[in-house]
């Protein structure tokens, strides 16, 4: 198996900034989009998503989900090229997604919400009383889904560099 910490730490940490700056600017337009992440107390607060907040929360959440599975297909492929084989590709698609998960949550889940506290990552009308205490179990939570999710998106990478390149040069006889 081969690797090269260099294109995963620059894919890796492309796929970080873009991601993070989507959720960023999606939670800054309106936290409320991400109501079912808040804890149950300030949940109980705060009225179902309308209609319109559950059509602009999905059209404005394609391009998160693009880039979630675009960076580690596009990385795969481009490190496919060297003549890696499939561990070492679904391996690599795999950390470049890991990368942003980790960022996900140790920069913006533990450290801008839960250290920083910013009033604008709140909805309407609420408090960081309600919202507290922080629930680190459940952001530990949300990132053991990211591993999942990007066990399966590296998994789909793999499998498009065999689609688009021969066999033969796939580490695969």
């Amino acid at each position: 198996m081969i690797l090269d910490g260099g294109l995963i730490l620059m894919h890796g940490g492309a796929m970080a900034l873009v991601t993070s700056s989507i959720i960023a600017g999606l939670l800054r337009h309106n936290p409320r989009l991400f109501l079912k992440h808040f804890p149950d107390k300030l949940r109980a607060t705060q009225p179902p998503l309308s209609k319109r907040e559950t059509v602009v929360g999905t059209l404005l959440g394609l391009p998160l989900f693009a880039a979630l599975v675009g960076f580690p297909v596009w990385s795969a492929l481009e490190f496919a090229g060297t003549g890696a084989d499939a561990l070492s590709i679904w391996s690599h698609a795999f950390l470049v997604g890991m990368t942003a998960n980790l960022v996900d949550w140790l920069v913006l889940d533990e450290l801008c919400l839960g250290v920083g506290k910013p009033r604008w990552a709140l909805p309407p009308g609420a408090t960081w009383a309600e919202a507290l205490p922080f629930e680190h179990g459940r952001h530990f939570a949300d990132f053991l889904k990211g591993v999942i999710l990007f066990a399966v998106v590296a998994a789909l990478a793999v499998g498009i560099v065999m689609l688009v390149r021969p066999a033969s040069s796939a580490g695969v006889v």
